[in-house]
C-alpha cells in the first residue's frame, strides 16, 4: 500500500473456478461494505483502517451456504469499525487474480470456527500496527511492571471501568477485548503479562474449559451492567480464562480516588 496501513485477509473457501455477475448475497442491514472491481481500489487503498475481504459469488453453493455466518463474523466485528471493515468482493474472472495477488494476511483452516476467526484477525490487526508504526499500536503493548492498580487507573482517562488482561504472548484474547471495549468510552481493557506484581492476586471467577472471547466479553458486560460500574468503594475483581490469561477490573463512582 502507498500510505496508511492495512490488512486484507481471504476467505479461500469462497474461491472458486469461474465466475459470473450476479445479485449480491448481502443486504443494507448487514456491516458489511459490499464491492465490485470498480470500486474496491479506491475503498481500501490509502485507507486509515484495515480490510477483511471475502471473495465469493452469488450463484455458488458454498458461497450461499456460507453467507449467514459471515453475516454473523461481520456483526461480531462491527463495533471494531474503528480498526478494521468487513468487506465482501463479487467476483468476476478479469478482477480475481489482481485482487488476491494483493492481500497481506491470508486465513486458512475451519471457516466455521468464528471465534477463532475473530481472534486470528485480532492477531493480525496488532502484527500490522507494530509492521506499520500505527499511532494506536500501543494499546496492545502490555503496561510496565512498575505500574500498579492506581496508576493503571489514573492511565486510563475518564472511564468507569478498568479491566486488566493477563495473558502470555501472543496476547491473542487480550487484543480481542482491548479492540472490543474500544468502542464503550466508559471501559478501558489493558494487557499485563503474569509475571506483573497486580497479576499474583488469587481469581474470583474462573472460566469453564473451552470458553472464548464472547464468554469473558459477556462476564465483562455484566459486571458493568449489575453495578452500573459504580461500588461505594473500589474494589478488584478477576476473571480467569484457562489459556492462561484473566481479567483484573477496578470499577469506582467517577468521582471517587481509585484504592484498588
Amino acid at each position: 500500500m502507498s500510505s496508511g496501513w492495512g490488512l486484507l485477509s481471504v476467505f479461500s473457501v469462497v474461491l472458486i473456478v469461474r465466475f459470473v455477475e450476479a445479485t449480491s448475497l448481502y443486504g443494507p442491514q448487514d456491516p458489511i461494505l459490499e464491492l465490485n472491481a470498480s470500486t474496491f481500489d479506491s475503498a481500501v487503498y490509502n485507507s486509515e483502517v484495515a480490510h477483511f475481504v471475502e471473495f465469493y459469488s452469488s450463484w455458488c453453493g458454498a458461497c450461499i451456504a456460507y453467507a449467514p455466518r459471515f453475516k454473523i463474523f461481520a456483526r461480531d466485528l462491527a463495533p471494531w469499525r474503528n480498526f478494521v471493515q468487513i468487506i465482501s468482493l463479487l467476483l468476476n474472472f478479469s478482477n480475481v487474480v489482481h485482487q488476491i495477488k494483493m492481500m497481506e494476511y491470508c486465513i486458512e483452516g475451519q471457516k466455521s470456527e468464528l471465534d477463532q476467526m475473530v481472534l486470528d484477525v485480532a492477531s493480525y490487526i496488532q502484527a500490522d500496527f507494530e509492521k506499520q508504526q500505527h499511532p494506536l499500536r500501543k494499546l496492545f503493548h502490555p503496561i510496565d511492571s512498575s505500574d500498579n492498580f492506581k496508576n493503571i487507573w489514573e492511565s486510563a482517562g475518564s472511564v468507569d471501568f478498568v479491566g486488566v488482561v493477563v495473558q502470555e504472548e501472543p496476547s491473542t484474547m487480550a487484543w480481542t477485548l482491548i479492540i472490543y471495549f474500544l468502542n464503550y468510552p466508559k471501559i478501558r481493557i489493558v494487557l499485563a503479562r503474569p509475571q506483573h506484581p497486580e497479576a499474583k492476586t488469587a481469581p474470583a471467577w474462573i472460566s469453564p474449559v473451552g470458553k472464548g472471547w464472547r464468554d469473558i466479553k459477556r462476564k465483562i458486560d455484566g459486571m458493568v451492567t449489575d453495578t452500573g460500574g459504580i461500588i461505594a468503594k473500589p474494589e478488584m475483581t478477576n476473571f480467569v480464562n484457562p489459556e492462561a490469561s484473566s481479567v483484573r477490573a477496578c470499577k469506582l463512582k467517577p468521582i471517587s480516588s481509585p484504592a484498588c
